[in-house]
C-alpha cells in the first residue's frame, strides 16, 4: 500500500466520521426544537398538560447524569416552563435520602414562588404535587412539604426528620504520632471544629445550639406543610426516623407525613382535581445544557473535589 493509498483512506475516513457528526448535530437540534415545540403545545393539541422535575440523590450535590438535585438544577427546569401556558400543573418527584440544609431551603423557596405566581410574570400561579418514590428523608422529605399534597407508594420510605452535623476529632491520633498543630485566630471560636485540634465543651456547646436552631426551622416548614403544629410533630414524627408511606397517611382524626398512596397518575389526578382540568400529556422537564465546559468531564480535579464532595462538618439534613 502506498502513500497516496493512506492518504485517500484517511481522507475518506475523515470525510465520514465528519458527516455523521454533523448530521447527528442536525438530527439532534431538530430533536430538541420538536419536544420543545409538543411541549408548549404549538401543533400539538395538548393543551392541558403537566411537567414532572424529578429530584434524585443527595441534596446540594451536581451528579454526573443529567438528573439533578440542587436549586440550580431546579430553577433550569423551571426556567423551561416559563412562557409556556399549556402546563397546569407541577409533579416534583424526589427520590433521596437528604442532603444540605441551605440548599434545601433554596429549593424549597423557588417552589413556593411557582405556587405563588412570584417566580416569574410569564408563569402563572401553579399547583405542585409531590411525589415520594423510594426515598424521601429529610432534606428530600422538606421538598415534599413544600408541594400541595404528597403522593407516595406504599412501601416509600419518608420522614427523617431532624438535622445532625459530623466533626472528626483527630487530635489523639496526631499526638500519638508526635505531630502538633499550631492554630493561630483572631476570635475565641474561629477554628472551632478543626479536626486536628480537638473541641473543649463551649465549642460543643456552640455548635449544639446552632444545630438545634437550624432545626427548628426545618420543623417550621414541615409543620406548615403538613398542616400541623410544631408541638404536635414533635410528639408523633420528627424524631429522625423514616416511616414506611402507608403507615402515616393523612386521616381526618390525624394528619400524616402523605396525603395519597399511589404513583405518577396518582400524583397526576390530584393536580386535575386542584386545577379542574383534564390532563392530555405528561412530560419530563430537564434544565439545558449551557456548553460544553459544564460537562463533568471537562471539570478539574480541584471542582469536581468542590461540587461532588460533601464536606463532613457541614449540617446536613
Amino acid at each position: 500500500m502506498g502513500l497516496d493509498d493512506i492518504i485517500r483512506i484517511t481522507a475518506a475516513a475523515a470525510g465520514t466520521v465528519a458527516y455523521v457528526t454533523l448530521f447527528g448535530y442536525l438530527g439532534f437540534k431538530v430533536g430538541q426544537v420538536t419536544a420543545s415545540l409538543q411541549r408548549k403545545g404549538t401543533w400539538t393539541k395538548n393543551h392541558n398538560q403537566v411537567a414532572v422535575i424529578t429530584i434524585d440523590g443527595p441534596i446540594g450535590a451536581v451528579p454526573l447524569n443529567n438528573a439533578g438535585n440542587d436549586a440550580n438544577y431546579l430553577k433550569g427546569c423551571i426556567d423551561s416552563l416559563v412562557d409556556n401556558k399549556t402546563v397546569k400543573g407541577i409533579v416534583l418527584e424526589v427520590n433521596s435520602g437528604g442532603g444540605l440544609v441551605y440548599a434545601g431551603f433554596e429549593m424549597v423557596d423557588l417552589l413556593r414562588h411557582v405556587r405563588a405566581g412570584t417566580y416569574h410574570k410569564k408563569l402563572a400561579p401553579m399547583h405542585i404535587v409531590g411525589r415520594a418514590r423510594g426515598v424521601a428523608a429529610s432534606a428530600a422529605y422538606h421538598l415534599l412539604c413544600a408541594c400541595d399534597y404528597i403522593v407516595a407508594n406504599a412501601t416509600s420510605l419518608v420522614g427523617s426528620i431532624g438535622a445532625f452535623t459530623a466533626i472528626p476529632d483527630a487530635s489523639e491520633l496526631m499526638k500519638n504520632y508526635g505531630v502538633k498543630v499550631h492554630v493561630f485566630k483572631t476570635a475565641k471560636f474561629k477554628a472551632a471544629g478543626m479536626p486536628f485540634v480537638g473541641m473543649n465543651d463551649e465549642e460543643k456547646q456552640i455548635i449544639d445550639q446552632q444545630l438545634n436552631e437550624c432545626v427548628e426551622y426545618f420543623l417550621r416548614d414541615v409543620a406548615l406543610g403538613r398542616r400541623m403544629t410544631v408541638d404536635a410533630l414533635k410528639e408523633t414524627y420528627a424524631n429522625g426516623l423514616c416511616f414506611y408511606a402507608e403507615k402515616v397517611v393523612s386521616s381526618p382524626e390525624k394528619p400524616g407525613l402523605v396525603d395519597y398512596i399511589g404513583n405518577r397518575m396518582t400524583a397526576v389526578w390530584v393536580l386535575e382535581q386542584l386545577g379542574k382540568f383534564t390532563c392530555d400529556n405528561v412530560f419530563e422537564v430537564y434544565p439545558p445544557i449551557r456548553g460544553f465546559n459544564r460537562l463533568p468531564f471537562r471539570m478539574s480535579l480541584t471542582e469536581r473535589a468542590q461540587r461532588y464532595l460533601i464536606d463532613p462538618s457541614t449540617q446536613q439534613l
